[in-house]
């Protein structure tokens, strides 16, 4: 056996070190992989399940015997691939194939998932092991160590949340998530070196100094290294910043600004589109007084609008737009400052709560809804909240995609969740299907024959090049006009909320599109026909769980391993449900998503130590254990059907789901505490509860991130897990 001359203070110090740039090197690639997949929020549950699979599987190739020398190698190792891992997600953009994060060739996806977090996952697991190893060596607990890994998973956590918000800017307009990665990657280096031996570590020392020189020259030139590994992806950039909502990119080619967010194009300024889309929203009212505009401004609407003579136009812009405005057209320019325009940066649900007047017109002319950031925008709850701030006879106008452009039944079905939303609402509705398609809604009568807007046109002595007579009357004469709303009120889907976001379901089936081959796609039942048979799988499901709890009553290593696993399942899941109700509420996941989980790292550090001394006092008396398990279990019910009143409510800042959060943590170390407290536990049995936590959490991640949240929504999910937590019972 090596001899450390470690302390259980030092042991603590690295036990500390390993949690702070682990959560905050996770942090930095699940903003990379969530801007690569188009913002699709699944990709954090996802990808911290495979982080977690993969650091189980890094345990089991720890050393019982801890060496300095090879922990301070995986703290250099893990800097590396760090760095790499972001230079691998970015550089997909240099394959000519790669089109917004959805790529044409197969597997590239899955590669580009699989690619950044296998290495690191893996190391992070290894050097986890052999740093508890030294921890109990030093006459320390494995609980012990998982509470001082947690803590300083919460200090990366709060830095990666406020640094976005606070400082450590970057450049003079915006915080780069390279600049974390690169901080990151530094105290990773410093870590190496506080860990290698004089004699043994005299090459590693020379290679992380030099490592560690290097990463101080990216940092001093990170905001053009920054922008040279965007521009792989984006060709003409001309501004980059990660904000509050995400990545934000500003291209200039051809006389043509192009506005991304997170990989998703948000307008163009060679887009006509938008021009006879705010004609045709206007034309709808017969006296448009007053229009809210939500999303549009930047590619010329407000300025059509302006021809129409309203009082008042209320714009809801970007928070990012003084940085992109100054390269925008003169007359577009011109009209976001004329004296009747009102430009306001508020998140619309925000907005739509104050107290203030009603419009005759909303337009809702947002991306195309692939994530909930946008998707949050065409909900049922959303346009209801918008019916409330109609003045009478007032429309609401949404601009979606053209029907034609839709290729497939999926595409096809995340339209039509969005006409059942506004059918729940509103009793009459029109939709002009052309290039791009318009849906209004009213509670009033709307012009179904080309005439009356025609009518309207010329009474405003409008002249557009975008919008003529024969133009609208091709639109209304148009075989699409009386097919489409058949089409979409045929499809079947269920209309798109909060509590069961649309836009996940397509996410889902692309994903599986582009990794599964057709032959297999095929076999596979549809997404509707597992709703309607969701009864029968949650019955199936409840009695395969009942079974292998019962099964593993059989021998107490089972049971321990089964309740470990388990307590990681229910804390991961309960967690993966609370961030998404959070981002459907507030719409800030990107920068707050840190803050989570450092949330739920704080109940970790708490619940873990605090149940091993309560277990440990009571040595030998089981059923004291199993009361602490028992009460968890109802700890983890309560904690659920809170959620379930939060996704159906109107409820979700971030103090109280923070607080949430921190209680899935705890319940979560608890619940693995009480785990080694059935009997006499070995110390290698103690790194396989270690180990069976990791497993169960990472597939509560996956399960919710590609299958059960997609398919069944926020809340019928949180009440299953009420569910697999009586099942739990079983166990104690």
């Amino acid at each position: 056996m090596a001899i450390i001359r470690t302390t259980v203070s030092g042991a603590g110090t690295t036990l500390f070190l390993a949690g702070f740039v682990s959560v905050l090197g996770q942090i930095v690639l699940l903003r990379e992989l969530n801007v690569f997949f188009q913002g699709v929020e699944l990709i954090y549950p996802v990808a911290l399940g495979g982080w977690m699979l993969f650091a189980a599987i890094g345990t089991l190739f720890g050393k019982s015997w801890p060496s300095e020398n090879r922990i301070a190698v995986f703290f250099t190792l893990f800097a590396i691939f760090l760095l790499s891992g972001i230079v691998f997600i970015r550089g997909v953009g240099l394959f000519p194939d790669h089109i917004a994060g959805f790529s044409i060739l197969p597997f590239k996806q899955i590669a580009t998932f699989i690619g950044p977090l296998l290495p690191i996952g893996i190391i992070s697991g290894m050097m986890f092991s052999e740093i508890t190893s030294m921890h109990l060596e030093m006459r320390g607990s494995p609980e012990g160590a998982y509470g001082m890994e947690a803590a300083g998973g919460i200090a990366g956590g709060l830095l990666a949340a406020f640094g976005i918000k606070y400082g450590l800017w970057t450049s003079s307009f915006a915080f780069s998530n390279l600049f974390l990665a690169l901080l990151c990657t530094l105290l990773s280096l410093a870590a190496a070196l506080l860990h290698f031996q004089k004699k043994t570590g005299r090459y590693g020392r020379f290679i992380t100094i030099a490592l560690a020189l290097l990463t101080l020259v990216f940092l001093y030139k990170v905001s053009s290294l920054d922008t040279r590994l965007t521009a792989w992806s984006y060709p003409g950039l001309f501004f980059s910043g990660d904000f509050p909502s995400g990545r934000i990119v500003a291209t200039y080619r051809g006389g043509n600004i192009s506005v991304f967010e997170n990989d998703n194009p948000i307008f163009t300024t060679k887009d006509t589109e938008g021009a006879r889309f705010a004609h045709l929203a206007a034309l709808q009212h017969p006296e448009p007084r007053r229009i809210l505009v939500i999303g549009g401004g930047w590619d010329g609407s407000v300025r059509e609008l302006l021809l129409h003579n309203p009082a008042r136009i209320d714009v809801m812009l970007p928070a990012e737009d003084p940085y992109i405005r100054f390269r925008l057209p003169a007359d577009i320019r011109k009209s976001l400052a004329n004296p009747a325009v009102h430009l306001s940066r508020t998140d619309p649900r925000k907005f739509l709560k104050y107290k203030g007047f009603a419009w005759d017109i909303i337009i809702v002319d947002i991306a195309a809804p692939l994530s909930c950031q946008m998707n949050r925008f065409y909900t049922r709850e959303f346009f209801a909240s918008l019916a409330a701030r109609l003045y009478r006879g007032g429309i609401v106008v949404v601009r979606l995609s053209s029907i034609e452009s839709l290729k497939t039944t999926r595409d096809l079905a995340g339209v039509a969740a969005i006409y059942q939303a506004l059918a729940s609402v509103f009793p009459e509705r029109l939709i002009l299907p052309g290039t791009t398609t318009l849906i209004a809604s009213s509670f009033a009568p709307l012009p179904h024959s080309h005439e009356v807007l025609t009518e309207r046109l010329r009474e405003r002595g409008i002249k557009s090049p975008s919008l003529s007579p024969s133009y609208i009357q091709k639109l209304f004469e148009s075989e699409d006009f009386a097919r489409i709303k058949n089409q979409l009120q045929s499809t079947g889907p269920p209309e798109n909320s909060d509590i069961r976001p649309a836009c996940y379901v397509y996410s889902v089936q692309s994903w599986a599109a582009d990794l599964l081959p057709q032959a297999i796609l095929s076999l596979m039942p549809n997404l509707t026909t597992i709703q309607k048979n969701s009864f029968w799988i949650g019955l199936i499901s409840g009695i395969v769980l009942l079974l292998l709890f019962m099964g593993s009553r059989l021998r107490p290593d089972w049971q321990r391993i089964a309740l470990a696993g388990g307590s990681g399942f229910l804390g991961m899941t309960s967690w993966s449900i609370l961030i998404l109700c959070y981002q459907v509420k507030e719409g800030l996941l990107y920068q707050q998503l840190p803050l989570l989980l450092a949330a739920f790292m704080l109940g970790l550090s708490l619940g873990t130590p605090l149940f091993r001394d309560l277990t440990s006092q009571m040595a030998g008396r089981k059923n004291h254990s199993r009361f602490w398990s028992a009460t968890l279990l109802s700890g983890f019910m309560l904690l659920n059907a809170m959620v379930i009143g939060i996704a159906k409510g109107d409820l979700g800042s971030l103090p109280l789901l923070a607080i949430l959060a921190a209680a899935a943590g705890f319940l979560t170390g608890g619940l693995f505490s009480c785990a080694g407290a059935y009997g006499t536990v070995r110390d290698k049995m103690r790194t396989s509860l270690y180990t069976a936590c990791l497993v169960g959490g990472s597939l509560g991640a996956l399960c919710a991130g590609l299958f059960l949240i997609p398919i069944f929504g926020l809340a019928a999910n949180s009440m299953a897990l009420i569910i697999v937590a009586t099942l739990m019972f079983l166990l104690v």
